[in-house]
């Protein structure tokens, strides 16, 4: 090789350094993290760089110290997090005790093994071995397997300076939170913190969901934040493993290439795409509007507030949801204020009882022991009973498949984004009752019941409101003018 070869080649590696740097600079990198990436010969994409930049803000108190990085296969989610723990926090702080946890410990290991060779090569002092990574300044990672949720209790309780959970939506139900009580650290100058990654789909997907996805949507991040990673953004990925993730279909295209945040294993809807279903506009003000009722006390009472186009699709743009602030915990309300806030509701929109066409709900509110509609009706709404609700749950449930078949533009049910939250966080996540085709009932399917009820109600009437009756142009009231004297004019 030439002088002159060498010279171009040294000049092009500086310009790419030249460009990591202004990269992680314009993420929000300080530039001793940068640096200690350069020395580890650590490349991040742009991505994982706005990763690497909110774990440094999470020094200070205010900011984000759970972050979670989710997305499809391939897309280095596992590689950017250990980097960060591994390159950054345990050698800038010193006596760090950090949990890395994951299903299986033998799969745990083996990662952990071939990313911290890959990573902490050029790191000097850094020891591995199959259960740990201990660094000459004090620090170490610790690797925790489990297999069933007694194993996971062995880290309940034991004290962690920060927690990274890999694949953690394969925790069992209630076991993130219980983990996340752990991070509490008595080193003075470091603020604890939990790293998380993960696929959609698990059986801790909706506890992992609540505590990432539902925040990242509605823009309301305080105490989280929230990464979406694509395999396409990955410069490293291997080309055949592309081609395999790009022939997935079904389910686990999903999962793994689509970033479907509402898949559930087992999922009764599997149809039920917030792309295709939802939407995100205010619906024509004269269309005729319906309510439908689910009662609930120690559990939800919900009320969802639907309107009819011309073409008889429905579009539920509202609902109230009277919970305690915890899944399928209610909000033990009296009737008199479940009437007021639907009412109060209905004033949103300049409309009182008496604009809707119908007030929908089941036989349990008509119950002759206890007949709630008649405090309902005291209080301005008149309910209008459903005794026969289009057959069984399950006829009913093909109904709701029915109407969700189709593209964005033929589908004949639609969501609202942003109005409907815990819509779209609880009927993505229904699953079947084993050996039925029924959903199971334990399951917060509260809002699922009363969309089975106006499905049914509205199939059942088979017919599409009238159009309004269109304004005639002036050659049009001409013309039936004319009509009109011709009719009128005396026979000769």
């Amino acid at each position: 090789m030439t002088p002159r070869s060498k010279r171009s080649m040294a000049s092009k590696r500086n310009d790419r350094i030249q460009a990591y740097i202004t990269a992680g600079k314009n993420a929000g990198c300080p530039p001793d993290q940068i640096k200690r990436f350069l020395k580890a010969l650590y490349i991040a994409t742009p991505q994982q760089l706005l990763f690497h930049a909110a774990a440094r803000r999470a020094d200070t108190p205010g900011n984000p110290n759970v972050l979670g990085v989710g997305g499809t296969r391939g897309s280095a989610k596992t590689h950017g997090i250990i980097a960060q723990v591994a390159i950054d926090d345990c050698q800038r702080f010193p006596g760090l005790k950090v949990l890395f946890l994951r299903k299986t410990q033998k799969a745990a290991g083996e990662q952990f093994q071939d990313l911290m060779q890959k990573i902490t090569r050029h790191i000097v002092g850094c020891k591995l071995d199959s259960e740990k990574a201990v660094y000459k300044n004090g620090s170490k990672i610790i690797i925790g397997g489990y297999k069933d949720e007694r194993d996971i209790d062995n880290f309940i309780g034991q004290e962690y300076d920060s927690q990274y959970l890999a694949e953690a939506t394969q925790l069992p139900g209630g076991r993130l939170i219980k983990i996340e009580g752990s991070k509490r650290t008595s080193k003075s100058g470091w603020r604890t913190r939990t790293y998380i990654d993960f696929n959609p789909g698990g059986v801790g997907f909706q506890e992992v969901k609540d505590l990432l996805i539902n925040p990242w949507r509605a823009k309301t991040e305080t105490k989280t934040k929230f990464f979406e990673t694509w395999y396409q953004d990955n410069p490293f990925i291997d080309d055949d493993y592309r081609e395999y993730l790009e022939g997935l279909t079904g389910y686990l295209r999903r999962i793994w290439v689509l970033n479907d945040w509402d898949v559930a294993a087992g999922q009764a809807l599997k149809e039920l795409n917030r792309n295709i279903h939802g939407f995100a506009d205010q619906i024509p003000a004269h269309w005729p509007r319906y309510i439908s009722l689910d009662y609930g006390f120690s559990h939800p009472w919900a009320a969802g507030f639907f309107a009819i186009d011309y073409d008889g699709r429905i579009w539920m743009y509202d609902e109230i949801y009277g919970w305690g602030g915890e899944p399928d915990t209610g909000a033990e309300e009296s009737l008199g204020k479940i009437a007021k806030r639907i009412i109060d509701r209905m004033a949103l929109d300049g409309r009182t009882p008496k604009d809707y066409n119908s007030i929908y709900a089941g036989p349990d509110w008509f119950a002759r022991d206890k007949d709630m509609s008649e405090d309902m009706a005291r209080a301005g709404l008149h309910l209008t009973e459903v005794t026969t609700p289009g057959g069984s749950r399950i006829d009913r449930k093909g109904l709701l498949h029915n109407r969700l078949a189709g593209d964005k533009e033929h589908t004949s049910f639609k969501i609202h984004t942003a109005n409907c939250t815990h819509t779209w966080r609880t009927l993505p996540t229904l699953t079947y009752k084993e050996g039925t085709e029924d959903i199971d009932t334990t399951q917060e399917d509260h809002l699922w019941d009363l969309i089975l009820l106006m499905i049914s109600q509205w199939t059942a009437k088979a017919k599409t409101p009238p159009a309004p009756a269109r304004k005639l142009t002036r050659a049009e009231k001409l013309a039936k003018i004319k009509a009109a004297e011709g009719t009128n004019k005396p026979k000769k």
